[in-house]
């Protein structure tokens, strides 16, 4: 708005202007502000997620949504991104006129929508669809068919002829450069700060980042194992004065750049035993899973196997008494079960001294 209005009002004095045509620029001004509310905010910055969910299938999340989810959930989504679009429709053959011709309208309409997702594939806002691209020129063009409607009643009368022909101009550029002063400026400025939240919020893989992040969950307590698997870092942290252990996840959002994921309560350090996990995967998606396991070895295991039906790989295990593992499970992500994998722990001699190890 602090960039917004001041342009408007420099356009009226350098070149004139109606007040009935700003009155429309405002609406479709404001209209515009509550479509990137809805579409790209809240902005995280903080990309818990890089691996975004997609869908590239025309209809398929369209039909999911009649098919599986709550009744609310589904006009929700289906209806709310019909209407998104439906004043952008209406507005812009209003304010433009070459833009009067529905071919004009649904093109552009469909370059803003498919912009808006690319954003949200790059921050991870939301999942990113070929569907809400379909729905929102879809919205346009009952926007366009109700602009027609009222054009052709106003048509009727000379004094809303009159104010339709005010209202709509017919510039040089292309309509949907005409903003990118403000869009510019706008650009400028919220750059610098979106950085800024992005250094402030998440962490160095260092003694002032994840390692004092982490210390701060378990006071008292110092990095005892690590382990780092694919984007994800493990750390196990151990309190000698209570003789309790805890781990702390963190995964890697942009280079360098880490974010905080799950950590455990702290359990005790003494005996064998071993606990294991999975970190947040996407099963829409061919993407990796990553497990770990990491517990306290009291028995003298040098190695450790992890193995199931189409899966294997074998660990050193460190001199240190806790430990920590991770593992990288490609294989047909969508019948993951982490109790189908088997966790073996070898002795120096090979010999197998899992029954030593509680889990």
């Amino acid at each position: 708005m602090a960039i917004w209005i001041p342009w408007r009002i420099l356009t009226w004095r350098q070149r004139g202007g109606d007040i009935a045509r700003e009155i429309a620029i405002a609406i479709l001004f404001g209209w515009s502000l509550i479509v990137v509310a809805l579409t790209l905010f809240p902005l995280q910055i903080i990309f818990y997620d890089w691996h975004a969910r997609f869908n590239l299938i025309p209809f398929a999340s369209i039909l999911q949504l009649m098919r599986d989810a709550p009744l609310t959930v589904a006009f929700e989504n289906i209806v709310g991104n019909l209407v998104l679009f439906i004043p952008l429709g209406f507005l812009l053959p209003m304010l433009f006129k070459q833009l009067r011709r529905l071919g004009a309208v649904l093109w552009r309409m469909a370059l803003v929508s498919v912009v808006i997702e690319a954003v949200q594939l790059i921050t991870g806002v939301r999942a990113v669809d070929v569907d809400d691209v379909i729905l929102n020129v879809a919205g346009a063009a009952i926007g366009f068919s109700v602009f027609l409607l009222l054009a052709r009643l106003w048509g009727r009368s000379r004094r809303a002829t009159r104010l339709l022909d005010r209202i709509g101009a017919d510039p040089d550029r292309e309509p949907l450069l005409l903003p990118m002063v403000p869009i510019l400026l706008t650009t400028a400025i919220a750059v610098p700060v979106m950085v800024s939240t992005l250094v402030s919020a998440t962490l160095t893989d260092g003694p002032n980042g994840i390692i004092a992040d982490a210390t701060s969950i378990f006071p008292g307590s110092s990095i005892a194992a690590r382990a780092d698997e694919d984007r994800f870092v493990f750390l196990i942290l151990r309190n000698e004065d209570v003789g309790e252990s805890g781990i702390v996840s963190y995964e890697k959002v942009l280079a360098g750049r880490f974010t905080r994921g799950f950590w455990g309560e702290p359990v005790s350090t003494e005996g064998s035993w071993y606990s294991t996990g999975v970190t947040d995967f996407n099963d829409t998606q061919d993407e990796t899973i990553t497990g770990y396991a990491y517990g306290s070895n009291e028995a003298d295991a040098t190695r450790l196997i992890v193995r199931s039906q189409a899966f294997t790989t074998e660990f050193e295990l460190p001199d240190t008494v806790l430990f920590v593992v991770g593992f990288t499970y490609v294989p047909d992500p969508e019948s993951f079960a982490l109790d189908g994998f088997m966790f073996q722990f070898l002795d120096e001699s090979g010999n197998d001294v899992t029954s030593s190890f509680v889990s």
